[in-house]
């Protein structure tokens, strides 16, 4: 994949999920304080855990799913650590994915 970085942004958010535990769009986050900035803003890294998101099973029960970034990038690290991507998966049970708002605005990578 190629296009823009993924930033812990104001008002990123993931796609929500939907299987095992339906969750709706939640921000990303917390941002994490690092030594790495793109515009002043943290981007995405492979493995950054961010705080679970809460839903409901498909019966109604209240669930969490957890959220751990898993990059595309072929080409671009942080640190060693690759960058992620917005459709980035966070948790492939629910299909629960970086959403198109954490985009960086001026920050292209492969």
């Amino acid at each position: 994949m190629a296009g823009a970085v993924a930033i812990y942004s104001p008002g990123a958010t993931d796609s929500g999920g939907a299987g095992v535990c339906n969750t709706p769009p939640t921000p990303l986050g917390p941002p994490v304080v690092g030594k790495y900035f793109l515009m002043g803003i943290p981007p995405v890294l492979e493995g950054d855990q961010m705080t679970p998101a809460a839903g409901t099973t498909p019966a109604g029960f209240p669930c969490t799913t957890p959220r751990i970034a898993v990059s595309t990038s072929t080409k671009v690290r942080f640190g060693g650590r690759r960058v992620c991507f917005p459709g980035d998966p966070l948790n492939s049970a629910t299909n629960l994915l970086i959403g198109p708002s954490a985009a960086s605005p001026k920050v292209f990578a492969v």
